[in-house]
């Protein structure tokens, strides 16, 4: 990837990874299709360049990362709270290490992704691709407005 920003979505999606579920997500190459069961979380900004930050991944992942971080397989709660967090954690990295003056966060919000999508997807914004423990992540910021 090409785009300073993107890299550092990307830089800030890993950091962010590995300080809450210490999984350390490994780029790879542009994906042919979605993960299987995918929603987009997304996170908008205001005050500043970029429109947002989202984060395609499959449902089940915010249980991974859950597991990862208590031990425990069965949880009880909603993965989609992680992947929320997640998503929040990373946006704040991003601002803080892009000094993006006075861009704020908003409130993130998650959906269902349909499949017929994916080239859209890809297509706009610049997007990262990673493996993060066997689950495919696709990390996107959203045009400069």
């Amino acid at each position: 990837m090409s785009n300073p920003l993107g890299q550092q979505v990307a830089s800030a999606f890993g950091h962010a990874l590995e300080t809450m579920a210490f999984i350390s997500p490994e780029p790879i190459e542009l994906v042919s299709e979605p993960p299987r069961d995918a929603v987009i979380v997304q996170l908008d900004f205001t005050g500043g360049a970029m429109a947002g930050i989202d984060l395609l991944v499959d449902r089940t992942f915010g249980h991974v990362i859950a597991a990862n971080i208590m031990g425990e397989e069965d949880l009880g709660f909603a993965g989609a709270d992680v992947l929320l967090e997640l998503i929040n954690v990373t946006a704040g990295t991003f601002l803080r290490q892009s000094q993006c003056g006075s861009t704020e966060m908003n409130v993130p919000r998650i959906a269902p992704f349909a499949a017929g999508e994916w080239t859209s997807f890809i297509s706009a914004g610049h997007t990262s691709f990673f493996d993060a423990n066997g689950n495919t992540v696709a990390v996107r910021v959203r045009g400069e407005k």
